[in-house]
């Protein structure tokens, strides 16, 4: 995840940072949307309730396709994503808040456990512009559209 710094010395300057993320409890329930367990406590929140942009990369490398392919994980045709917009806190005990609850438990366990005393919340990306580079010849955008359109059972 990346966004704009608001901590000394770095104001102003782009910070990113590693985050686990879900948008469904399995692949047939994937809807798009990237989940996240965060806590206010967290650098990157810090920086998204002064500015709430932000932009989130995730590539092929992440599961083995890369690596079964020979493929570094910066090589183009080792796919990746660029996603681009907001971020929202999700009310507790809404529809929304319990399916971000599930499918993070499910993909990250261990979340489950995590401090209560650090105030974790569940919140979302609000997906506003997607960059897809997955092979030579450059980058291509992808309409929002299209992104919330694309079924993983064509893939």
């Amino acid at each position: 995840m990346a966004t704009k710094s608001t901590r000394e010395p770095t104001v102003g300057f782009p910070f990113s940072n590693p985050w686990d993320i879900s948008d469904g409890s399995t692949m047939d329930e994937a809807t798009g949307v990237p989940y996240f367990y965060m806590t206010d406590m967290e650098m990157s929140v810090q920086d998204l309730v002064a500015d709430n942009k932000m932009s989130l990369s995730v590539t092929l490398d992440q599961g083995t396709y890369c690596h079964d392919q020979g493929l570094d994980a910066q090589d183009p045709p080792c796919g990746r994503v660029i996603l681009t917009g907001s971020y929202t806190r999700l009310e507790d005990n809404t529809e929304e808040y319990e399916f971000a609850k599930a499918s993070l438990f499910a993909r990250h366990p261990g979340m489950e456990y995590w401090p209560a005393d650090h105030g974790f919340f569940f919140a979302r990306m609000n997906v506003e512009y997607i960059t897809l580079l997955a092979g030579f010849g450059g980058a291509n955008l992808v309409s929002v559209e299209d992104y919330f359109a694309a079924s993983l059972a064509d893939y």
